[in-house]
């Protein structure tokens, strides 16, 4: 979704929820659209055997993510906090540091979590 953002970002929040609306909806419809062709999976269309715990398709989740760019073009227009807080003032330390390395943090997780689990299994 953020890499297609690019494509919507300049369009008005009312726009931006038509279209989140329309993917969402096309979303939901998809799932029971069943095709041969297995290079259609990031759509929503998917294959006969296709089974997954970690999918999330072009269609509903970029229609979510729309709406949230709506949301977020109407609420924050002046591109100011709502709350009148400055950040820095009002966080603690270690999510500063997450914050600021947080792609690290991400890349390091799942192997760091994969030898966990193969760890706990040898030991069994």
């Amino acid at each position: 979704c953020m890499l297609l953002w690019p494509l919507f970002s300049k369009r008005s929040p009312f726009f931006l929820a038509l279209t989140g609306a329309l993917f969402i909806v096309v979303g939901y419809i998809f799932p029971s659209v069943r095709v041969p062709q297995r290079f259609l999976y990031p759509l929503g269309l998917l294959h006969y055997a296709f089974y997954s715990a970690d999918y999330f398709p072009v269609f509903p989740y970029l229609g979510y993510f729309l709406m949230g760019g709506a949301i977020g073009k109407t609420v924050y227009k002046n591109k100011r906090s709502l709350f009148g807080l400055h950040r820095a003032k009002y966080t603690f330390p270690l999510l500063r540091l997450a914050g600021r390395h947080s792609l690290l943090i991400y890349l390091v997780h799942q192997p760091l979590l994969y030898c966990v689990c193969m760890m706990i299994n040898i030991l069994k």
